[in-house]
């Protein structure tokens, strides 16, 4: 279920991927050599395009780039989460990956990402006496990012970027 201020927009982009989707099909049913070839490119690329879009506009509000997002609080990440998954459902592109995995971290459990913050805070130089993560902390030690990597994609967060996971750990206010 998505909330009610994005129905409308969910539907839109549904119809445009089964139009998408229906044009692929249909082209890959006939043979009339190279403009089905540019047909069927176009649908293509005219979806990933607008998801990608879609993504970067999402990830810019989940990772806070404009400073709309300075708290993150688990009961509004989990709507948030939520219509994003099901705005996204389906789509497959490295960025929408990203995307939900950021999404996925921003609406966890108190208790599951406390932990990961305080791993990630045991890895720094100033342990857990700061309050936020750093990233030049970990990029001034390539192991040490190597490692961070490591630890939030063994989470089971293979998309997600140190840099993300740092900004939502630094906004979550409910650990």
């Amino acid at each position: 279920d998505i909330s009610p201020e994005l129905r409308e927009a969910s539907s839109v982009i549904h119809n445009f991927h089964m139009v998408c989707k229906a044009s692929d099909a249909g082209i890959e049913d006939t043979d009339v050599g190279e403009e089905t070839d540019i047909a069927q490119f176009a649908s293509i690329a005219m979806y990933e395009h607008v998801m990608n879009d879609l993504a970067e506009k999402v990830l810019a509000v989940a990772l806070d780039v404009d400073n709309v997002t300075p708290d993150v609080w688990f009961r509004g990440a989990e709507t948030f989460a939520r219509d994003v998954h099901t705005l996204m459902a389906g789509c497959q592109l490295p960025l929408v990956l990203r995307l939900l995995d950021v999404c996925t971290l921003l609406s966890a459990h108190p208790d599951w990402v406390s932990g990961i913050k305080q791993a990630l805070e045991g890895l720094t130089v100033h342990g857990s006496q700061y309050s936020q993560l750093d990233l030049a902390d970990f990029e001034s030690d390539s192991n040490l990012f190597e490692e961070a990597s490591s630890m939030i994609k063994a989470k089971g967060l293979p998309f997600i970027q140190l840099g993300d996971a740092l900004s939502i750990l630094n906004r979550r206010r409910d650990i």
